[in-house]
């Protein structure tokens, strides 16, 4: 009897959240410009059999692999329409440059000062997009330096277009075919169908 409540619960749940347009609402977690099939979804795993003994109404059971490629990257072009619209007067947002070189060349990155936070930034790199982690000025200010737009924008452009193919580390990686650090082309894997079989 649990199980059967349970399982009503459950479909009223996901008729809810169909009705309220948040079914999909983990796919959410995906952040790219661009995010398409990189292959068509495989079949993980089928029973038929459950839809054979279920009786009337009863369906297939069934969990699908999709595999996506996901573009994490932003140009520089709308990396300067985000600082124009998110910038605020009296902000530190801009363009910042490492103050070291790493794997033979300067680091850029877009930093967004959090509204009515002082000392909070949104990090926006070429390569891989907005960072999940804000970071805090002190570690900002000891890591990078400020730049103007004109003087970011052939280092981020390079950076944009080479990670696309290619990790962070440059033509040095040891591991350069597998090596994913950095790269703007990420596949990304998801399980969809039923993927907790319940027997009664």
């Amino acid at each position: 009897m649990t199980l059967q409540k349970w399982r009503f619960v459950k479909a009223a749940e996901v008729a809810a959240a169909k009705a309220e347009g948040r079914y999909s609402e983990g796919v959410s977690d995906i952040h790219g410009s661009s995010i398409r099939l990189a292959r068509p979804p495989e079949l993980l795993w089928d029973d038929g059999a459950a839809a054979a003994a279920g009786g009337a109404g009863a369906t297939a059971v069934q969990t699908w692999v999709n595999s996506l490629h996901v573009d994490r990257g932003i140009s520089f072009e709308d990396a300067a329409r985000r600082l124009s619209h998110e910038s605020f007067p009296g902000c530190s947002s801009g363009f910042r440059r490492s103050r070291r070189p790493m794997f033979g060349s300067y680091l850029v990155l877009l930093a967004l000062q959090k509204p009515g936070q002082k000392n909070m930034f949104t990090v926006i790199r070429p390569n891989t997009g907005e960072s999940f982690f804000d970071m805090d000025r002190s570690d900002l200010e000891a890591k990078y330096t400020r730049v103007t737009p004109e003087t970011a924008q052939q280092d981020w452009t390079e950076i944009y277009h080479n990670s696309l193919t290619s990790c962070m580390h440059g033509a040095a990686c040891a591991n350069k075919p597998n090596c994913q650090a950095g790269r703007r082309l990420a596949e990304v894997t998801i399980l969809s169908g039923q993927l907790c079989v319940c027997g009664v």
